[in-house]
């Protein structure tokens, strides 16, 4: 044991210089490698997601309102992801803030945004890589402030809005017309024609009991109409259930090897390859002289 450390001590004793050379040609070389890969900085955020107004159908009557569907949560946060890393979503971000050097693409910004459901919780994460650190932070804030935007659009009642906007109209429209014919009665039974039995006149009265038992009826229900609209508007404005549990930062270290590590790795790289390199031809020395 103690002949092969003295012949490896004696191996290295010989090529010290070599050895050097190497350790010094991978700094150097470390050092290259390094002030040409640009520095990624690390930003990230996380999301809390309530699921509640967005699900429920309002109801005329106030006791009434229900929730339209049993909310899967796995489903229902995969469906949050796949809106904040939509298309729409990712380019309405870079409309705001397009990138300052390099112009990235919606691909390019995919490629560098995660998103994930954080493990028993309904909280998101986000996450995002990027040689600019300021840029990573305030894309980070935009990409939020758009995916609510279009979250609000999604969820919005624009079907149910429709459906009573045409029954408002149609019972406008008939309300309308009883007035008139209530209206037209009441002067006829103001003013009977001369020598009109009474008859005639209890059949307008008849006539005019039902036409306003309809107009109450018709009031009512449109009336309904605005206690529905009201809801919509206040599920439209409650129904936003995103908090940010954690605002947009950055990361404090950088993200992959730095400057010092990689150069320290490549005059390592460097060295083992040197020793590779004297130990073959020690050995084929070796080989030779016993040859001969």
């Amino acid at each position: 044991m103690m002949k092969r450390e003295l012949a490896l001590i004696s191996v290295v004793s010989k090529n010290w210089i070599f050895l050097v050379v190497a350790g010094v040609l991978g700094a150097l070389a470390g050092h290259f490698i390094a002030s040409q890969t640009e520095d990624s900085f690390e930003a990230n955020a996380e999301i809390f997601v309530k699921f509640g107004n967005e699900y429920t159908v309002p109801s005329a009557l106030s006791d009434n309102d229900r929730l339209q569907v049993d909310v899967d949560h796995p489903v229902a946060l995969n469906a949050e992801i796949q809106i904040l890393t939509s298309w729409p979503v990712i380019a309405a971000t870079l409309e705001r803030l397009p990138h300052p050097t390099d112009g990235t693409s919606v691909e390019q910004a995919l490629e560098k945004l995660s998103v994930f459901n954080v493990a028993n919780s309904p909280v998101l994460g986000l996450r995002i890589v990027d040689g600019n650190g300021q840029w990573s932070v305030n894309f980070l804030e935009e990409l939020i402030a758009s995916y609510l935007e279009r979250r609000s659009a999604l969820f919005k009642r624009s079907e149910t809005r429709a459906s009573l906007e045409i029954q408002r109209t149609q019972l406008s429209e008939e309300l309308a017309e009883l007035r008139t014919r209530i209206q037209l009665l009441e002067r006829e039974t103001a003013k009977p024609e001369l020598g009109q039995l009474s008859e005639p006149s209890n059949a307008n009265s008849a006539e005019s009991a039902l036409l306003a038992l309809r107009e109450s009826t018709v009031a009512d229900m449109l009336s309904a109409i605005d206690a529905q609209e009201q809801k919509l508007d206040f599920f439209e404005a409650t129904g936003n259930g995103i908090d940010v549990l954690s605002a947009p930062r950055l990361s404090e270290d950088k993200v992959g090897l730095g400057r010092t590590e990689l150069m320290i790795i490549t005059m390592l790289i460097f060295l083992m390859l040197a020793a590779s390199i004297i130990l073959l031809r020690e050995i084929a020395g070796r080989e030779r002289v016993e040859t001969e």
